[in-house]
């Protein structure tokens, strides 16, 4: 934690997919091209390339699902499909409807489900089990994260594209201060009074070029409005494990983040703290932590009715010849 002066801020969370004043739009990916970030130009170049992206789907209207198992899936519980709604992979265009569902706790999370196995040949995704107190024990500092976001205006169910960015503040459940690079920052509501936060949350800003406190990423990243639910990864060995699921975003928090001498860096000079360095503000995206609520996780997955398996070809095959046989006997 950085010795840094305290800075109560009025600033709002915007939690996204909700705000109908905000349209969908494109994630903020810096040095986009369709062919390095675009999953589905199947580019050699892709950030991506060499994992397995098949799990992550979408329904029509935009809402992010991550496969976890046979039948279920994760997504944010203010941004999830609705109960009969279908969820969309690629090569399964005709999707799975969505038979239940449940929040986890008080979280943002929710784990939904269908009566019916979602085919084998998508991939399943593996929940950190850190049950992690502060950044530095989700073993993820420093490490560059996969992150996902709509491609276009419209958020359709076969949009994805992928960024890169990297943990670097944190926020415990029942508290309300986080820190930015030599300073504390802290939620409050309308009213000036602590605002604290109902669950456990990885804390990544937007960095600039320059920047030399935080590590820039080529692809550096930013969520915007419609990419709640998306997953938010690290990688093992060929494997992506997944560590959060997208929340919110707050804009223009101040900070220390070009790390040059300034009111930022010294706490007996206050007079520009109402009025922070334009160059030294950055957005923030925010992710609910997964690895916290394994427990309550796996407790509503056990649950959960097994899903039916979908009909293999042999079996399809061997029926039609059966009603054909009957008609002919007819």
């Amino acid at each position: 934690m950085p010795s840094v002066v305290s800075l109560v801020m009025k600033f709002s969370l915007l939690v996204l997919g909700v705000l109908t004043s905000v349209h969908l739009h494109a994630a903020v990916i810096d040095n986009f091209t369709q062919a390095t970030n675009d999953r589905f130009t199947n580019d050699a170049s892709f950030i991506g390339a060499g994992y397995d992206w098949s799990g992550v789907g979408r329904t029509a209207d935009g809402n992010w699902v991550t496969l976890l198992g046979d039948n279920y899936f994760i997504a944010a519980n203010h941004f999830r499909p609705a109960v009969g709604e279908q969820v969309l992979f690629e090569g399964h265009p005709t999707g799975y409807t969505v038979t239940g569902g449940q929040r986890i706790g008080s979280t943002d999370l929710w784990i939904g489900y269908t009566t019916q196995t979602i085919d084998l040949s998508l991939k399943r995704y593996s929940i950190t089990t850190s049950a992690a107190t502060d950044l530095a024990s989700t073993g993820l500092v420093g490490s560059t994260l996969f992150t996902s976001g709509n491609g276009t205006s419209t958020g359709g169910p076969f949009n994805h594209v992928v960024g890169q960015n990297q943990a670097e503040s944190w926020i415990s459940e029942g508290t309300n201060t986080f820190a930015t690079p030599e300073m504390i920052l802290a939620f409050v509501d309308g009213m000036g009074n602590p605002s604290n936060v109902g669950w456990d949350q990885i804390i990544m800003f937007q960095n600039s070029l320059g920047d030399n406190v935080n590590n820039y990423q080529t692809h550096e990243s930013q969520l915007v409005n419609g990419d709640s639910g998306s997953p938010l990864f690290s990688t093992s060995g060929g494997d992506l494990i997944l560590e959060g699921i997208a929340y919110a975003v707050s804009i223009d928090l101040p900070g220390n983040f070009i790390d040059t001498a300034g009111d930022f860096d010294n706490p007996l000079i206050t007079t520009d703290d109402a009025n922070p360095d334009k160059s030294e503000l950055r957005n923030a995206s925010y992710y609910t932590y997964t690895g916290a609520y394994t427990t309550e996780i796996d407790a509503y997955i056990a649950t959960i009715p097994a899903g039916v398996p979908e009909p293999s070809i042999c079996v399809l095959t061997s029926l039609s010849a059966l009603a054909l046989l009957r008609r002919k006997r007819s």
